[in-house]
């Protein structure tokens, strides 16, 4: 059985007075810790179980679920299990979102020079348009 939950990770304090939320995935009695990139307080953590949070706390926990949901996805999609399959997976999707956003801004960043190669170089398109 496959288990993934959120963990507060306290052993190291970041610069910034905060401590990392980290994934925790366990298999066959194993645990491994995955990085969400989200980090928080002791007493901000505390509260992401209650009933009752504040807009920023909201938007993190909803982050978290997700993030949970994606590996639960993945996990079920590696047949199977183990982690270094998964914690590739895991991490591609990141650095895939990561990738087609470098490559939607160069498309913006190059498409006035794309029309200019189109209809021709000139001053007269540029302020037609």
């Amino acid at each position: 059985m496959i288990t993934v939950t959120t963990s507060h990770d306290l052993r190291r304090m970041k610069k910034n007075g905060l401590y990392p939320v980290k994934l925790r995935v366990t298999y066959n009695r194993r645990s491994k810790y995955f990085e969400t990139g989200i980090q928080l307080s002791k007493e901000n953590f505390d509260k992401l179980s209650s009933k009752h949070l504040g807009k920023d706390l909201v938007l993190i926990k909803k982050d978290l679920v997700e993030m949970e949901g994606k590996a639960s996805i993945i996990i079920k999609s590696v047949k199977p299990f183990n982690f270094p399959v998964f914690s590739e997976k895991f991490s591609q999707k990141k650095h895939s979102i990561i990738v087609r956003l470098r490559s939607i801004y160069n498309f913006f960043r190059q498409q006035p020079t794309l029309i200019l190669v189109q209809r021709g170089i000139g001053n007269n398109y540029l302020f037609n348009t």
